[in-house]
């Protein structure tokens, strides 16, 4: 059993990098992220989730870059969220904490991640507001009670910007937005395909913003899609027609 006290610690330093940033959390949250991480490390030492689970690694490495994207989400905001991927809980819970109004939908195809997510949430109290779902995110996507459905979609480490957009996509309400975090190489690299592919899925590049790269250690750079129509129908594809026939 790791000793929470040491992810404490870690989580200590992120305090005013996360200020600077514009997030503020409270005690509560803080020692919940605390929680969430030393179950991690747990998991992670059987199961692997992360590539490195030392207390530091995951504070900045995880946690601090899934703080990104509060301020474009709103921290007191209400709604739905979904996150495709969601792996070992990045970004989604930390999401699911930093924001205690928004329902969030954790998605991956792994049952041995999705247990684990199973697992924390419970430990976390948190079951009742955040939802996992073992499947594929192109079957979800098809899925009455999921498509056009959320307001927020992430997918961290995903794949390509076309297979993500199409994916994501069709889950969000008209209005919503997919938040997808690059590099500032991959961000201009998408930029030139995103207006041959999202025309297709309903969707437009609406911003790319850019955090402080200094607080961060690193270039992100967060780019911000929004649903102006229904995607047809046809979307998603299965995943090997989506792997390939790129639609950019």
């Amino acid at each position: 059993m790791h000793d929470q006290n040491r992810f404490a610690a870690a989580l200590d330093s992120l305090e005013p990098l996360g200020k600077g940033l514009g997030v503020s959390l409270n005690a509560s949250q803080w020692q919940q992220l605390a929680r969430f991480l030393s179950s991690l490390a747990d998991y992670n030492s059987h199961t692997n989730l992360v590539a490195k689970g030392d207390p530091e690694s995951l504070a900045k490495d995880h946690v601090l870059d899934s703080l990104t994207l509060v301020p474009y989400i709103g921290r007191s905001a209400r709604g739905r969220l979904i996150d495709i991927g969601a792996g070992g809980g990045f970004p989604g819970i930390v999401l699911a904490i930093a924001m205690p109004e928004m329902a969030v939908t954790l998605v991956d195809s792994v049952g041995k991640k999705t247990s684990f997510l199973t697992q924390v949430l419970s430990e976390l109290d948190m079951s009742q507001r955040v939802t996992v779902l073992t499947a594929r995110a192109e079957e979800v996507g098809h899925r009455e009670d999921y498509r056009n459905k959320f307001d927020f979609a992430t997918a961290r480490a995903v794949g390509r910007f076309d297979m993500v957009c199409e994916l994501a996509l069709p889950l969000i309400k008209v209005g919503g937005e997919v938040l997808l975090q690059k590099s500032a190489r991959q961000a201009r690299e998408d930029e030139a395909a995103a207006a041959a592919c999202l025309p297709k899925l309903g969707g437009e590049l609406l911003a790319t913003e850019i955090p402080d790269s200094q607080i961060l250690g690193k270039d992100v750079v967060i780019m911000r899609i929004k649903s102006v129509r229904p995607a047809d129908g046809k979307y998603p594809r299965p995943w090997p027609k989506i792997k390939s026939s790129p639609l950019c």
